[in-house]
């Protein structure tokens, strides 16, 4: 399974690819043996994820909205006009 660095902004910083087996608190230990600094102060610098739930959330925030306020559905759409 690949694991991702994340910092504030929301960008990679480093990827680190491990078995199936073990999970984010073998990724989260590696990162921190990188950067040798305290877990606190990692945790306040960075995010440690699957690379593929950082995929789904970059998808996600990418995704144009729904409810669009510039898009008039009720004026395109000439079937709910009662008259006509």
């Amino acid at each position: 399974m690949e694991w991702v660095l994340i910092n504030r902004n929301r960008e990679i910083v480093s990827t680190y690819s491990i078995s199936g087996e073990h999970g984010l608190k073998s990724a989260k230990f590696y990162f921190i043996g990188r950067k040798r600094i305290s877990e606190k102060r990692f945790d306040e610098l960075w995010t440690v994820m699957s690379k593929k739930e950082y995929d789904l959330g970059q998808e996600a925030y990418e995704r144009k909205s729904s409810s669009d306020p510039s898009k008039r559905w009720w004026k395109e759409d000439g079937y709910l006009d009662i008259d006509s």
